[in-house]
């Protein structure tokens, strides 16, 4: 009976862990995250390459994967995937909508594994309509707890406040957010600060709810259920009558057919309509909202963060109550009691729902301030303390953190054609140049485009060149080509952007590439250190040599050498190399021997050094005998 009590357990356990790593998903990057319409106009098609992000690091395998496209005007055709890699020619309707969309990595049966973001930009946009200043205008509400709870579950409800935010984009240009956030200040901190608490982020805020989808009791009892199925089949060979047989196997079927239907009708998996829920209706970051456009989005802001400002809220409301009681005993009418009782409705509930806290803070809970018998905080109170809404590039402080995207007016755009807009180089070896690519620029324009500047922007611009003929002018009708190199710095995937400005605004082709391999090659002469012969104890012996020669095309950076092992003490060593050995280059390391005691002593040389974004620690064995 304890051998069937143990195995049942495993099985809940197994089937949970399983459950826990279904639901996971595959963290991917599309490129180019933004579709830009080219003369006016979207384009007709467009490369598209989706990377599965720390590839080489992790077990990842997207040969037998697909790709999806969420909304209407977006199609994806000649998919073809690799092991990190997966790449899709996107066909793009003329009538597409502006707005975001979602590029879903699928396995073979469909289910999505991976997501990205895909932003489509307003073809049409243009200046805001006459008499309207460029503003980005903003409203939000704290959902309440019972909400917050039916839409995202009880574990978002219980850590996390959820904020509803409608943003409406007015500037005359699509707009690209990197954050939400709340300011405010902390009265019963010492200095009165101003705190800024950022947004949750989406990564953060799914995790908590998968959590919910791990330990919810729904779904323990489900898979135990499951569990109990699996177990029971396993023992029906030992079954040896026909009849007990055949009695025992309907019964399993039962249990692992009907029944779980059964709860499925009566108690279904909430939580999956929950991550469909936040998939939907969170803010992600680097959200574009098009021109003259709004969207509705979902923060979150975690429950602790607010522990300061609720408290002095609740303190304050107290002290307010106490002043007012003393001033009503006396009959004294001042303008300031008279404003207190107008409020009593406000400080009743601050009252409970601090006296709640206090009444419940001598209990052994991880947050007793947001978890008391007598409710949670109002979304009024919460509104109160999150203080005023920070889209981040509102204030000067943060304008370097919002991206404008489309900037140019229409007309000017019009007059520059690029082609192609993405240049894919493919894997390369790392500090290996590529075979140079070509985009070929055009004036369609009646005038010159003046100020003509190309160069490269993004996390990886370093890794392509660019040469031109296009000058700082390109007259009308003319054409001029850029010539782009791809040279990986390091291994995975690279991405950077093709920046062509001009005197009326500018326009990018996307610039990918995945690093190959290591680039470098190092030798060393001779292979291992050789023994050392013996020594008299407290003597030296003469220095054995090791000579490491960079045979590879980049340099090796963050040179270092340590001797350890049990003997570490009777060996030493000095060398040439420094930090940093160029391509084609070499240095040396002498290793000397001063035995500290008789009988056999021994050690180890650790060499470690970087290149290609890897690092790599060989060693040699050191070994000598003490006379």
């Amino acid at each position: 009976m304890r051998f069937c009590s143990l195995v049942f357990a495993l099985s809940c356990l197994m089937l949970i862990a399983a459950d826990a790593q279904e639901v996971s998903d595959i963290t991917i990057t599309a490129t180019p995250e933004v579709v830009q319409p080219v003369n006016g106009k979207l384009p007709q098609s467009l490369n598209v390459a989706v990377f599965a992000k720390d590839c080489d690091k992790g077990n990842i395998d997207l040969t037998k994967d697909s790709l999806q496209l969420t909304g209407t005007g977006l199609s994806l055709t000649q998919i073809s995937a690799g092991k990190c890699v997966i790449s899709a020619k996107m066909n793009i309707d003329p009538n597409a909508p502006a707005g975001n969309y979602k590029v879903l990595l699928v396995d073979g049966s469909g289910k999505p594994i991976g997501r990205a973001d895909l932003a489509v930009q307003d073809s049409n946009a243009g200046a805001i309509p006459s008499g309207l200043a460029p503003q980005v205008d903003v409203m939000w509400e704290v959902l309440s707890q019972g909400v917050c709870n039916d839409v995202f579950g009880k574990r978002v409800a219980r850590n996390f406040y959820c904020i509803e935010i409608k943003i409406g984009n007015n500037t005359g240009h699509p707009v690209q957010l990197a954050g939400i956030g709340f300011s405010n200040h902390v009265d019963n901190l010492p200095g009165n600060p101003m705190v800024i608490h950022a947004n949750t982020s989406y990564a953060s805020t799914r995790a908590v709810l998968l959590r919910e989808e791990v330990l919810s009791p729904r779904n323990v009892f489900f898979h135990s259920v499951q569990a109990a199925g699996l177990v029971m089949a396993g023992f029906i060979p030992y079954f040896h009558n026909s009849n007990p047989k055949a009695n025992y196997s309907t019964a399993v079927s039962i249990i692992t057919g009907p029944l779980l239907q059964a709860i499925n009708i009566i108690g279904p998996d909430r939580v999956v309509g929950q991550l469909n829920n936040l998939d939907d209706e969170s803010f992600r970051d680097n959200q574009i909202i098009p021109n003259n456009s709004q969207v509705r989005t979902i923060v979150f802001v975690e429950k602790r963060a607010l522990t300061e400002q609720l408290a002095a809220i609740s303190a304050e409301a107290m002290s307010m109550d106490g002043d007012h009681a003393k001033k009503q005993k006396k009959g004294v009418r001042t303008e300031e009691s008279l404003k207190a009782q107008s409020q009593t409705d406000l400080k009743q509930t601050l009252q409970t729902q601090t006296r709640g806290t206090q009444a419940n803070s001598s209990q052994a809970d991880a947050n007793p301030i947001f978890r008391f018998k007598t409710g949670d905080f109002s979304p009024l109170i919460v509104k109160v303390a999150l203080g005023n809404l920070v889209v981040i590039g509102d204030e000067i402080e943060y304008l370097q953190r919002i991206q404008v995207q489309g900037a140019t007016a229409p007309n000017a755009s019009s007059s520059l054609s690029l082609t192609p807009l993405q240049l894919q180089f493919g894997n390369q070896n790392v500090g290996v140049a590529s075979t140079a690519q070509t985009v070929t620029v055009t004036n369609t324009g009646a005038a010159a485009l003046d100020s003509f500047a190309v160069s490269t922007s993004g996390t990886n611009q370093a890794d392509f060149s660019q040469s031109n003929t296009c000058g700082t002018s390109l007259a009308s009708g003319t054409k001029c080509t850029i010539t782009v190199t791809f040279t990986p710095a390091a291994q995975g995937a690279r991405a950077a952007t093709l920046v062509v400005a001009f005197n009326g605004g500018s326009q990018t082709v996307s610039l990918t590439g995945v690093g190959n391999g290591a680039g470098g090659a190092v030798t060393f002469n001779p292979s291992s250190v050789q023994s050392f012969a013996s020594q008299n104890v407290g003597t030296s012996s003469a220095a054995t040599v090791l000579t490491i020669t960079n045979s590879g095309v980049i340099p090796l950076t963050n040179l270092a050498f340590n001797i350890a092992g049990a003997n570490a003490a009777d060996f030493s060593q000095t060398t040439t190399c420094g930090t940093t050995l160029a391509a084609a280059a070499n240095c040396t390391v002498s290793v000397k021997f001063t035995p500290t005691a008789k009988g056999p002593r021994v050690a180890t040389l650790i060499f470690t050094y970087s290149v290609g974004g890897s690092q790599l620690t060989p060693s040699f064995s050191l070994s000598g005998a003490g006379q």
